[in-house]
Formats: structure tokens, C-alpha cells, sequence
């Protein structure tokens, strides 16, 4: 098929000349009417409002799978819920111990507690099963500060509400 306007050659399968704007089969000329509405001020600003939240969410999800990758393994995840009230059971029996008076024997278990709240701590940050050791030696600036904060946090108010409600209650 040739175009009526330009003559330019086509095949059999097509129907407009897309330079001239023709329709080949009937020599028609088609025609586009563009409307142009008015800028609503609103529009843009509010539509920025609607995507602000989102924005914020992702932005925050991507910084914690970025400092805390394990969180999207659900094996790590599992395992790390399950050995934080381990760490806590062991901690509780820990300070039970010193109080008790055996202050040795307690500040192991309290010892031991840390051992395992730390080793999930790395399990999370790392992504994978790595000993506490290797994951230390590998952390950056910003995972060194999130694991001095996911330690400082739970023993230290474990620590006060130990020293500040058990032990005054706790038999001379």
C-alpha cells in the first residue's frame, strides 16, 4: 500500500502513515485534539503530601534491612526471638545469684547471658550464621554503634530495674 500524502510504501498490514497522518486505506486525515487544563496549585502539592508517608516508610524499611539484614531471613529471625528471652531468663538467673550471695557464680551466668543476647545481635546485623567473632571483626562504623545501643538499651534497664525493685526486696 502506498500513502496518499508523502507516497511512502507500506505493507499490506498497516492501516495509517504515521509521518503524514493518514489513513492509507481511505485517504483520511486523522487529526489529535489536545486539551489543556489549568494548573491547579493544589494538585502537585497535595500529591507530594500522599507520597511523603510512603517515602518516609521505605526509606526507613531500606535503612533497617540495611543495618539489620537478618530481619528479612525468617530462620535467623526465629532463632534471634527466640534466644533474646533466653539471654533474659539466663541474666534474671544470673543477678538472682548475686543477690543471693554467690557474686561469682552470678557474674558468669550474667557472663553467659550476654554471650548469647550478642551472638543474635550478630546473627541480625550480619544476615547470616556467623560467629560472634567473625561478625565483629567485619562491622562498620554504623553496625559497631547499633550493637553497643542493642546492648547498652536491654541491660542497662534490666540492670536498674534489678538493683532499683528486686534487691530491696530481696531477704537481708
Amino acid at each position: 500500500m502506498r500513502c496518499p500524502e508523502c507516497g511512502m510504501d507500506y505493507p499490506e498490514t498497516k492501516t495509517i502513515c504515521i509521518p503524514c497522518g493518514v489513513n492509507i486505506t481511505n485517504g483520511e486525515k486523522l487529526s489529535t485534539t489536545v486539551t489543556i487544563l489549568p494548573a491547579d496549585e493544589n494538585t502537585e502539592e497535595d500529591a507530594r503530601e500522599r507520597r511523603r508517608p510512603v517515602k518516609i516508610l521505605s526509606s526507613l524499611w531500606t535503612f533497617v534491612t540495611m543495618l539489620i539484614p537478618g530481619i528479612l531471613w525468617p530462620p535467623i529471625l526465629i532463632v534471634c526471638i527466640l534466644l533474646i528471652p533466653l539471654a533474659a531468663f539466663v541474666v534474671h538467673l544470673g543477678m538472682v545469684m548475686f543477690f543471693l550471695g554467690l557474686p561469682f557464680a552470678g557474674i558468669m551466668v550474667c557472663g553467659l547471658s550476654v554471650a548469647i543476647y550478642w551472638q543474635a545481635v550478630a546473627w541480625m546485623q550480619t544476615g547470616q550464621w556467623m560467629l560472634l567473632q567473625n561478625a565483629l571483626v567485619e562491622y562498620n562504623t554504623m553496625q559497631w554503634f547499633f550493637f553497643m545501643i542493642a546492648t547498652l538499651i536491654p541491660y542497662g534497664g534490666f540492670l536498674a530495674y534489678m538493683v532499683y525493685v528486686v534487691h530491696p526486696q530481696m531477704p537481708k
